[in-house]
């Protein structure tokens, strides 16, 4: 068994219990040059003495000014090299990666610093991408069998991501409507709801939608869907008795913040001293004010420290939200007959053989068979971070070029 997955900021392949990790090329040479950057930055801010004596000096990365992401992964038909998609920062692209030869410099394929490439699928030399323009929207594009041009087959004022190419020659993928106020600003995304684009008609056409659940990452499999769902509105009821009851502390921390700001105002020091040898009052606030336990994954803020613990009595607790779950939804010509639940937290999930299917809740990565007419679930191995899984391709005997269908 073989499929990729990506680990944080490392590109990963299992094979048959075995786990081989790469480093993206661009990444490590933007990481040394940003290094050198803020070191030589330094030498001008602090003496000569005081830099002699800090020999062992690192610049602080975890500031919010540097960002790193691998947003996808794919083997081409050789299996000897990977695309991946990545953005640095502001920047994003797609670069070509050589395993086996890794003093080969990644070679890239397409950059910029106005766009975002994020989910890739590549099959028979055609590469599809999700592109992102902007903060808010982004489109299909199709690339050339050279990879050296691309082309966009969807529009609008929408998020599609998650392409699949199928063997009925359709591109099915998932959209997020944006939703706006009156003058036109970003309010945030609507449900997600599944597509389909016929590439020799280039009609987009609705398969499935849901008013309580965003639907995502779509896969034609047996007379329906695989996908997973997430609540439109997932937000926790609120205790009303107990928001009564905190009326009144909310009340006095409302007064009291106002007196110390200005007290910090005016003299210029905190109300209340931080007293600890190694923190004053400025430090301290601004360490708490910084919430570093909350990324965004698959278009949603989660807080890291509560999903954790919430989910800390599973068996593999995990900080993607239980809401989450991997699907099979089986459909007639008028409605949805069946829908089967096979795990929930499950942030990726890929189907590596017609009865394997790879998923990941972000700490561990499972793999569920049917066996007979049941299906089992068990987990693989841990990971520190696992956002994305992907499948080894399979060489089919088409080799139409879907870029000069365009």
């Amino acid at each position: 068994m073989e499929f990729l997955f990506i680990d944080g900021e490392q590109i990963c392949i299992y094979k048959d219990g075995e786990v081989k990790e790469y480093k993206s090329g661009y990444i490590e040479k933007y990481k040394q040059k940003t290094f050198q950057s803020v070191k030589n930055n330094e030498w001008r801010k602090k003496s000569r003495t005081e830099m002699l004596l800090n020999e062992d000096f690192y610049p602080d990365f975890d500031d919010g000014e540097f960002s790193i992401k691998l947003n996808s992964a794919w083997f081409l038909e050789n299996e000897n090299e990977i695309l991946y998609a990545f953005t640095v920062n502001d920047n994003s692209g797609i670069y070509r990666k050589y395993l086996d030869d890794e003093k080969i410099q990644d070679a890239h394929i397409v950059y910029s610093n106005q766009l975002e490439f994020t989910n890739i699928f590549y099959e028979n030399n055609n590469l599809i991408a999700s592109v992102k323009k902007g903060e808010v929207a982004g489109d299909i594009a199709i690339f050339s069998k050279d990879l050296a041009d691309y082309k966009f087959v969807t529009g609008g004022d929408s998020l599609d991501e998650n392409p699949y190419l199928h063997t009925d020659g359709k591109i099915y993928f998932n959209s997020y409507g944006v939703a706006r106020d009156e003058v036109g600003n970003c309010l945030g995304y609507g449900g997600s709801e599944i597509f389909s684009l016929d590439l020799k008609t280039m009609e987009v056409e609705e398969i499935l939608s849901s008013e309580k659940y965003s639907l995502v990452k779509p896969i034609p499999w047996r007379d329906g869907f695989l996908m997973i769902t997430k609540p439109i509105n997932d937000k926790e009821k609120s205790n009303v008795l107990l928001d009564i009851l905190m009326i009144p502390v909310r009340i006095l921390q409302g007064i009291v913040g106002f007196i110390s700001a200005f007290v910090t105002f005016f003299s210029g020091k905190p109300l209340v001293s931080d007293n600890s040898p190694s923190s004053n009052g400025y430090t301290k606030t601004k360490k708490m004010n910084k919430d570093e336990k909350k990324i965004f994954i698959s278009n949603q803020l989660v807080n890291i420290d509560k999903e954790m613990k919430k989910n800390k009595k599973d068996e593999y607790p995990s900080f993607i939200p239980k809401s989450w779950k991997l699907i099979h939804v089986k459909e007639n010509e008028k409605e949805n007959v069946l829908t089967k639940t096979f795990l929930s937290s499950i942030v990726d999930y890929c189907l590596i053989e017609e009865n394997k299917i790879i998923a990941t809740n972000g700490k561990f990565i499972f793999l569920i068979v049917q066996e007979e007419k049941s299906w089992t679930s068990q987990v693989i191995f841990e990971t520190n971070c696992c956002l994305k899984v992907f499948p080894i391709p399979k060489t089919k005997d088409s080799t139409q070029d879907l870029y000069s269908l365009l």
